[in-house]
């Protein structure tokens, strides 16, 4: 049994590098493509999901659908895989953060979130939470969980014990898939599996 994380498909605010968070925005032309390459790659690759998890958000149930070919009825929201929070500052523009928070692409270890925010280190808690949970693990076929870019990026700072200063240093694409195993209850990355299927914005 394996689990494979995905990043949803490139939206407009991607590509107008602003900061949507929490906000229910929908894939772009691009974003579809994306995810319908990532069908065709899991098709290639003989991969099936016996079950799928999704953020709630919009972006991450399109990709999903999109990339495995299972009708959305039939997924399991998991409020854990969502987006960071921004807060009061959710919809603005990266070049137009308030300065207390522009850190956030810089040195994130310096990040404050804004009101209402959530810090890197809770998103990372519950990401984290979700991998172990024992009940996600239960049967025997592979599992695709749907999330998003900075969420993703908490876990793999968590697997490969990055400092938060180079939380950005490994990209995440839209449609990239990170891949999971559970051995002796433990779970464990196989960064060799990663699959990327498009070029795109990484944050």
């Amino acid at each position: 049994m394996k689990l494979y994380m995905m990043r949803h498909g490139q939206t407009d605010f991607n590509r107008q590098k602003r900061l949507q968070g929490q906000m229910d925005i929908p894939l772009n032309e691009t974003g579809i493509a994306q995810a319908e390459a990532l069908h065709e790659e899991f098709r290639k690759r003989d991969i099936h999901f016996d079950r799928v998890y999704v953020s709630p958000l919009q972006r991450a149930i399109h990709t999903a659908e999109i990339a495995c070919g299972i009708d959305r009825s039939l997924f399991i929201p998991d409020p854990r895989l969502i987006e960071i929070d921004f807060g009061s500052i959710e919809g603005i523009e990266y070049s137009k953060m308030p300065p207390e928070c522009a850190s956030f692409f810089s040195d994130p270890s310096q990040y404050i979130p804004p009101k209402g925010g959530e810090t890197i280190e809770a998103m990372t808690a519950r990401m984290m939470d979700f991998l172990r949970d024992e009940s996600i693990w239960e049967g025997e076929g592979d599992i695709l969980a749907a999330s998003h870019g900075t969420a993703m990026h908490g876990v793999l700072r968590e697997f490969h014990g990055t400092p938060l200063c180079d939380f950005w240093v490994e990209p995440v694409t839209n449609c990239d898939v990170l891949v999971f195993e559970r051995v002796d209850g433990e779970v464990r990355i196989l960064d060799d599996e990663k699959i990327s299927v498009a070029k795109g914005y990484t944050l």
